[in-house]
């Protein structure tokens, strides 16, 4: 059986086509990668996360930027609803941009770790997004733009058998929805969470 000879060009060719394929998968395996991330990294990031795709909705920039900082600095004294005042700058600069964006509206879920009764879980973490509420309400943003949900223990986003897991599951997440949309179910997109 005679072998064919294959030419330089066949060969570029041939080498060109299989760089181009793998090129091209590591785009779409990187693209996917970046809107696969954990519910736990989603909120750190000011996304809301979608539980049934499993996807992370990031907001504009801006949005982002605010939401993010007021996560990351938002703590409380332990057991309680009382905001620590390290807290209070970055919840400053939240409601500032509420007053200068009023297109925005705000939702606060609180959660808790698993320590503790359900029922003491669930109403500190009604208490704690009421007290963010209560926070931005005294800077100067209107009630009728915020709501203050509490979900307790019932959605942690780390293990609860360890110290590191139940800090990152004591928080509260802020979602900002851009009420300009005409349509009257709100879109994923328009929804901006941390």
């Amino acid at each position: 059986m005679a072998t064919k000879k294959i030419s330089i060009n066949q060969k570029i060719s041939i080498g060109l086509g299989i760089a181009l394929a793998l090129g091209l998968g590591i785009f779409f395996w990187n693209k996917w990668r970046k809107t696969k991330l954990s519910q736990k990294d989603c909120e750190a990031k000011g996304g809301k996360y979608d539980k049934k795709t499993k996807q992370c909705i990031l907001p504009p920039p801006q949005v982002q930027e605010v939401l993010s900082k007021a996560y990351d600095n938002l703590l409380f004294m332990s057991g309680k609803d009382i905001i620590k005042d390290s807290s209070f700058a970055s919840l400053t600069e939240v409601a500032q941009f509420m007053k200068d964006n009023s297109q925005f509206t705000l939702e606060l879920i609180g959660h808790t770790d698993s320590q503790g009764s359900d029922d003491y879980n669930l109403e500190l973490s009604q208490k704690r997004a009421n007290a963010v509420k209560n926070f931005l309400i005294k800077e100067g943003v209107a009630e009728s733009r915020i709501t203050a949900i509490g979900k307790g223990e019932s959605e942690p986003i780390a293990d609860n058998n360890t110290a590191d897991g139940r800090e990152k599951n004591r928080r509260v997440v802020f979602q900002m929805t851009d009420s300009t949309k005409t349509n009257s179910f709100v879109d994923a997109n328009d929804i901006y969470g941390l």
